[in-house]
């Protein structure tokens, strides 16, 4: 073998998504393996050509790939203090409640505000006097449903109102220009 083949860059591996690129090569840099990344400023630019030009390679010495392969096949070290105190200790917040099932669900008191806003959107497009007094009645009948309101909920409830009372005055509006 000549003494300059280890020196010759191989691609150690090809991804699709500029981040997962990055977050590999950090490992890499930061376990003392030096590396490069080919692609990345066009995908960066142009994500959506990222399968026209094979990804975005991550390529690094041939003497150091084993060692940068067993390094990112590895599982990470939790028990680094530093990885623990960035995990969070509890729920995010804002985040949803998990069901007995399993997945995560919203609450009956957000889908019941979720609906509302739907409807109070959908009267700026197509009936807005029926679909107005169904949101409306959502929005007041919201404190019997079950369940807390998140911010997401509250969200959509603020929005709800917006868009009802924009419903109510273009109509008003209108005409009093006439007049």
């Amino acid at each position: 073998m000549p003494p300059d083949a280890d020196d010759a860059q191989v691609v150690l591996a090809r991804f699709t998504h500029l981040i997962e690129a990055e977050l590999a090569k950090s490992v890499l840099c930061g376990s003392g393996i030096p590396c490069a990344l080919q692609n990345d400023h066009l995908v960066g630019v142009l994500p959506h050509l990222s399968n026209a030009v094979g990804g975005v390679a991550l390529t690094v010495r041939a003497g150091d790939a084993e060692a940068a392969r067993r390094l990112l096949d590895s599982p990470p070290d939790t028990d680094d203090p530093r990885i623990r105190a960035l995990a969070p200790s509890g729920p995010l917040p804002g985040a949803l409640a998990p069901d007995d099932d399993g997945p995560l669900q919203p609450s009956p008191r957000d889908q019941q505000a979720t609906r509302a806003f739907r409807a109070a959107v959908l009267a700026l497009l197509a009936v807005p006097v029926l679909l107005n007094v169904y949101s409306v009645y959502l929005m007041l009948t919201l404190d019997r449903a079950a369940g807390a309101l998140s911010p997401r909920g509250r969200r959509h409830v603020a929005l709800a109102v917006l868009f009802n009372l924009a419903v109510g005055w273009i109509p008003l509006a209108l005409l009093l220009h006439r007049r």
